[in-house]
């Protein structure tokens, strides 16, 4: 099965046998509509690609049907570039198996004008010249509907698209009127259909903007994804919050996950903030597991947002400091009263401080070198209290100390 990797035109021209033809600009287009010099042209190359990839084993992709990957480069001031994918099936002058072809001719067809191909296929890349021949009837169309009179350019772009009579007048009678060309492509781009919309109406989401279907399309919140939620207790969800859950993949799945862990009935934003921070399922156990049985959505948070892990409090635990309150460990995170400190401390022969005046040390900056310099200048056998009280009330000694 043709699987290969797509090249440069560079690098294909130098490994295909036969010289590419290159087309004559100025002669007329090979569609019959055609009657000038088409002012969109330029070159394409193309790779054949399975019908969907398996992300997980390339082994088990689907080639049941092909789809050329094309890239066009139109022959302009800026030479722009244009990537889109077609089934092979509906290029007409192309098999469906795709073989090595020396003088490949095919068209892509579509309401708004016909892109003819003219090329080579080796190995299931291919590479040559194109032209676009717009559709009279169809820019009448658009005329009609108050788009005035699109450009050729312009006309490339709805039918490389895909932007047809049918999809336009099927949104009309969604409600959809009025809608401008730009708008229109990027609905096509991000396969906002008439279909789509239907679906979500049925949902109990009815004339919503296009903008917020395009986010729905572009996030993947289908109409299968509302329902799943539905079932779970999460219906009426707004448009933004189910956009939100997908953006932070707030699924189902994971929805599940918590309600098992003993989080059940949990609101969307609590959601959202699990998945954000990362709480998962195995944090939670985790922290169950060293004694942490009853911390609510909020306190879970708090733990990943300052990095209170389980093994920030099993380092704890070997320094002496056991069944220490979360909202403690918070505090020492915050102040970098990390098992860390603890040791430098015992080095200076300080074991055993309080949490609370750990945290002290830390806002204070007593640290170990300090208490160093401390006990150098005669000042021993100080208690952690006092250290702290001497950093805060010293200032001449300190300033002393720097000069």
């Amino acid at each position: 099965m043709l699987r290969v990797p797509f090249l440069a035109v560079s690098l294909f021209a130098a490994v295909i046998e036969s010289p590419v033809t290159v087309l004559d600009t100025s002669a007329p287009c090979s569609s019959e509509s055609a009657q000038a010099v088409s002012a969109v042209s330029g070159t394409w190359t193309a790779e054949v690609q399975p019908s969907r990839w398996n992300t997980k084993d390339r082994k088990d992709d689907d080639w049941s049907t092909l789809r050329l990957q094309l890239q066009l480069r139109i022959r302009d001031q800026d030479w722009s570039n244009w990537g889109f994918s077609v089934p092979v099936e509906a290029l007409s002058g192309l098999p469906a198996e795709l073989t090595d072809m020396d003088d490949a001719r095919f068209q892509l067809k579509r309401d708004a004008g016909i892109v003819d191909f003219d090329g080579t296929f080796r190995k299931g890349r291919g590479i040559g010249d194109f032209r676009f021949s717009p559709s009279a009837d169809f820019a009448a169309f658009l005329k009609q509907r108050g788009d005035g009179a699109p450009s050729e350019r312009e006309m490339f772009k709805l039918a490389i698209h895909d932007v047809s009579r049918s999809f336009i007048q099927e949104l009309e009678k969604l409600g959809y009127k009025d809608l401008s060309l730009d708008t229109l492509e990027e609905m096509r781009i991000h396969r906002v259909s008439p279909e789509f919309i239907a679906d979500l109406r049925r949902l109990g989401y009815d004339n919503l903007p296009t903008e917020q279907l395009v986010q729905m399309r572009i996030h993947r919140v289908t109409p299968e994804f509302i329902t799943e939620l539905g079932k779970l207790g999460y219906d009426k969800l707004s448009t933004d919050q189910l956009v939100q859950m997908r953006i932070h993949r707030a699924t189902p799945e994971f929805i599940a996950e918590m309600k098992k862990a003993g989080f059940s009935g949990m609101s969307v934003d609590e959601l959202l903030q699990f998945r954000i921070h990362n709480v998962s399922p195995e944090h939670v156990a985790e922290l169950r597991a060293l004694g942490y049985k009853d911390l609510d959505a909020d306190e879970l948070v708090q733990t990943r947002i300052h990095r209170v892990t389980p093994e920030f409090v099993r380092e704890l635990e070997a320094e002496g400091y056991n069944d220490i309150p979360m909202d403690q460990l918070v505090q020492m995170r915050i102040h970098r009263a990390t098992p860390e400190f603890v040791r430098e401390l015992k080095t200076v022969g300080y074991k055993g401080i309080p949490v609370d005046t750990l945290i002290q040390m830390r806002i204070h900056r007593v640290d170990a070198q300090f208490i160093k310099d401390v006990q150098a200048d005669g000042y021993k056998d100080l208690t952690p209290r006092e250290l702290i009280e001497f950093k805060i009330h010293n200032g001449r000694w300190l300033a002393r100390k720097k000069q």
